[in-house]
């Protein structure tokens, strides 16, 4: 498994929304999948401190390998169906 999207909201609702769970919990709750990797998008030195720390360090927790735009480039991700291979630009 790659990432599978958070409940209740997407990743551009930042750490926290309103009424929803935070994603360091979410991906702590033992009934939650655990992602292997996690990709995501952001410019390097962006205005909204994307990745946020709370983040990183919840999928850090779980194991998950990290895979950033901002720091790897053009993130490739092929599958055959069964397997997954991911491939960065640097």
């Amino acid at each position: 498994m790659i990432i599978p999207t958070p409940r209740g909201g997407g990743w551009h609702r930042g750490v926290t929304w309103p009424g929803r769970t935070r994603i360091d919990e979410l991906y702590l709750a033992a009934d939650y999948p655990k992602p292997e990797a996690a990709i995501y998008m952001a410019g390097t030195g962006n205005g909204y401190g994307h990745p946020h720390a709370e983040t990183i360090t919840a999928l850090q927790a779980i194991g998950a390998t990290i895979y950033g735009t901002d720091v790897k480039g053009d993130i490739v991700v092929t599958t055959d169906g069964q397997t997954y291979n991911v491939t960065t630009e640097k």
